[in-house]
């Protein structure tokens, strides 16, 4: 007997609560001549087509499970990153804040170190026989603005 098989792709109707596919597409088999084993030939085509779509499904679903964990892995970290990243810019901040009152000082130093230099080189013109009649003293500083040319700015 020459029997042809039909597949017809369909979606399954949610009627029972014991349904488990879902809503998802299945496959009818039907035979051109009513024969006794179509009924089960039928489901089992079903069944088969349902278990392989379920299959492949579960594993699209795993993969994508996989990936959402390592997005969200990926997203806490660069959240941790960026705090870690803003903590540091407000350290860089502070230290340039702090390194512009390390050069203020730093050039107030130089400024009185140059003013001690100054004043022990007048020392260096006395000789030996001042320092046994009374100790010689340094010439007096006077404290005067100067702009950048290291010149006197007098006041008008």
């Amino acid at each position: 007997m020459d029997q042809r098989v039909r597949l017809i792709f369909t979606q399954k109707p949610r009627s029972s609560n014991n349904d488990h596919s879902s809503g998802l597409l299945y496959a009818l088999g039907s035979v051109d001549r009513p024969h006794r084993n179509s009924v089960k030939k039928k489901t089992w085509v079903a069944r088969s087509y349902y278990h392989m779509k379920m299959d492949s499904l579960n594993v699209k679903v795993q993969q994508k499970l996989k990936e959402l964990e390592s997005l969200q892995q990926i997203r806490d970290l660069t959240k941790h990153l960026n705090v870690s990243l803003e903590e540091f810019a407000g350290q860089i901040e502070l230290l340039g804040e702090e390194a512009g009152s390390i050069e203020t000082v730093t050039q107030n130093w130089m400024r009185i170190i140059r003013a001690v230099s100054l004043a022990s080189n007048s020392l260096s013109n006395y000789k030996e026989e001042d320092y046994e009649t009374e100790r010689p003293m340094t010439e007096r500083l006077v404290r005067c603005k100067i702009d950048e040319s290291q010149k006197i700015i007098t006041k008008n």
